[in-house]
């Protein structure tokens, strides 16, 4: 599988307005960096659509999307306010949570990229040669101790 088939089975997964970025990027990357982007586990935003639809209220969707913090804030707020601000907050989610969850896929995906690239850039700079040492120099290694 290339990043071409990887992006048109996946492009649901991610916001459309960034997809021709990750292309771009997955395109300059090379194999090995390819690879962990397209194995990488990435969120359902229709999942986390029906998690906000029955759960919303308690913040199960924000904890599924990663957004830990928003899922404890949103729990907070139902429980301190008898679920008057969170049943407020679970009607907004409603709207925002699958833009969420794709949002969060491109970080990830980003990341994974970024990681990996990094990785195989260093992996393929050449290595300084060690021919600095004079080879006529007696003293040892151990010469500093």
């Amino acid at each position: 599988m290339d990043y071409n088939d990887f992006i048109l089975s996946n492009a649901g997964k991610f916001p459309s307005e960034d997809l021709p970025i990750l292309r771009q990027h997955m395109a300059a990357a090379p194999k090995e960096a390819q690879y962990p982007v397209m194995t990488a586990a990435y969120k359902e935003p229709v999942l986390a659509f029906v998690l906000s639809f029955f759960l919303g209220t308690i913040g199960i969707d924000r904890f599924y999307v990663g957004d830990i913090g928003l899922g404890v804030g949103k729990l907070c707020a139902t429980i301190f306010t008898f679920g008057i601000v969170g049943g407020v907050w679970w009607f907004v989610d409603l709207f925002l949570i699958m833009k969420a969850a794709k949002r969060k896929n491109f970080e990830s995906a980003m990341r994974i990229l970024s990681y990996a690239g990094a990785g195989s850039t260093q992996a393929a700079a050449p290595q300084p040669d060690d021919d600095s040492k004079d080879k006529d120099d007696d003293s040892s290694d151990f010469d500093d101790f």
